[in-house]
């Protein structure tokens, strides 16, 4: 070992040893706003998992005497998919519908009027009379999206059929007008078909694919890291004379200040291994960890060196404790927020979304995602290791520029 290399090696020592004494102050912010962010992802927990689906709705269908048509065609409705999970027409003769209705047993009140399937293949489309609950306002929107949505499709299905016969009258092709029918109503039924014979199913969820206790946890986890920043504005900070003995002694800044970015990145992580080790110990925590295997503990390092760099460069703008405090918090809470961490970012604002997309808190949430998923690749953890990288680098420029004043 050269002399170099030697003053390298004590020079780490003295700065892990450093970083260790900060220790009992990263773990009293842990616990002092740990409990607060615990409170937080408990609360919306239970909003992310609280049932607001809407029951399946059963519809009084008043049938024409007589009408086997209509009665026949609403029993294929019923089996029809895009129906049955959310409707069920139940055949009633008016009164008992009615009363049914006032009960509130039934949602709604269909009266077919005579001829209405004629109507629909003639395209004189005699109108049904619908009752509607006065109640159940969320039922209302939803039953009426159906219906708007049911008689725009049947519109867009007799203009075709209607337009191709026009054609066919224009140029007198009038034995090819039922083959050509028959081949449409074909088209267009096929569209009411079970959808799982066209179309994979594909589950999408607001927690990207991790449950609301796993979701939550990574967001607690990583604003408990960005908080705990406001323990170690002082470990950055050195007296010129230090500085200027270092480099004297042969010790360039760039060294000096990577050794103390890495000394502290090994000081959280760990910390953050003995909190994992503690956590398992408690069986309503640990069933909702990760699998917590040494790929998993290596992983953490690259993500604790980012955010310790991003620390690093906010103290460098900052330049006194009171700005560096009050700016980590500030943009902590603003960056989660914007990228998703406290609300899902299906529930924000469009403009927020794509803001969100730039903040270096986005790529620390997916980080964290993908470590609980188990689905973090190489170029992942190189591109975490440039973005850190960059903080660091972009620090050490202000850190120059402010030594020559």
């Amino acid at each position: 070992m050269n002399w170099r290399s030697k003053k390298l090696f004590v020079y780490l020592q003295l700065q892990l040893k450093n970083a260790f004494l900060f220790v009992p102050k990263v773990f009293l912010i842990f616990m002092i706003f740990g409990g607060l962010l615990f409170g937080i992802g408990i609360y919306g927990n239970q909003i992310l998992s609280k049932n607001s689906s809407i029951e399946k709705l059963s519809i009084a269908v008043v049938f024409p005497k007589k009408d086997y048509l209509s009665s026949m065609t609403f029993s294929f409705l019923n089996k029809m998919q895009s129906v049955r999970e959310l409707l069920t027409f139940v055949p009633m003769e008016r009164e008992e519908a009615f009363d049914q209705l006032k009960k509130e047993d039934v949602f709604a009140v269909v009266e077919i009027p005579d001829l209405f399937i004629d109507g629909i293949l003639n395209g004189t489309n005699v109108p049904a009379k619908i009752s509607l609950s006065e109640k159940h306002s969320l039922q209302n929107i939803l039953f009426r999206t159906l219906l708007d949505t049911g008689v725009s499709i049947l519109g867009t299905a007799q203009a075709g059929i209607y337009a191709v016969d026009d054609i066919l009258f224009s140029y007198q092709m009038f034995d090819s007008i039922p083959e050509m029918e028959e081949a449409l109503n074909q088209i267009y039924l096929s569209f009411t078909l079970n959808r799982d014979t066209y179309f994979k199913s594909k589950k999408v969820g607001l927690t990207d694919h991790l449950s609301t206790i796993q979701f939550y946890g990574v967001s607690f986890c990583l604003l408990l890291i960005l908080y705990s920043g406001m323990a170690i504005d002082n470990f950055f900070k050195e007296n010129d004379s230090f500085e200027k003995s270092i480099t004297r002694e042969g010790l360039p800044i760039f060294f000096s200040q990577i050794i103390k970015v890495i000394s502290l990145t090994f000081c959280y992580w760990i910390l953050l291994i003995l909190c994992f080790f503690i956590s398992s110990f408690f069986p309503d925590i640990r069933i909702h960890l990760p699998h917590l295997s040494i790929s998993f503990y290596f992983l953490l390092f690259p993500f604790l060196f980012n955010v310790i760099s991003f620390f690093y460069l906010l103290h460098e703008i900052s330049q006194k404790p009171n700005n560096y405090i009050l700016l980590l918090c500030s943009l902590s809470t603003i960056f989660l927020f914007c990228s998703g961490g406290i609300i899902p970012k299906q529930f924000l604002p469009s403009s927020i979304q794509k803001l969100g997309i730039f903040l270096p808190s986005s790529f620390w949430l997916s980080y964290l995602k993908k470590m609980v998923l188990h689905t973090i690749t190489l170029p992942i953890i190189f591109f975490c290791l440039i973005l850190g990288s960059c903080f660091f680098i972009l620090a050490l420029f202000l850190h120059s520029l402010s030594n020559h004043r």
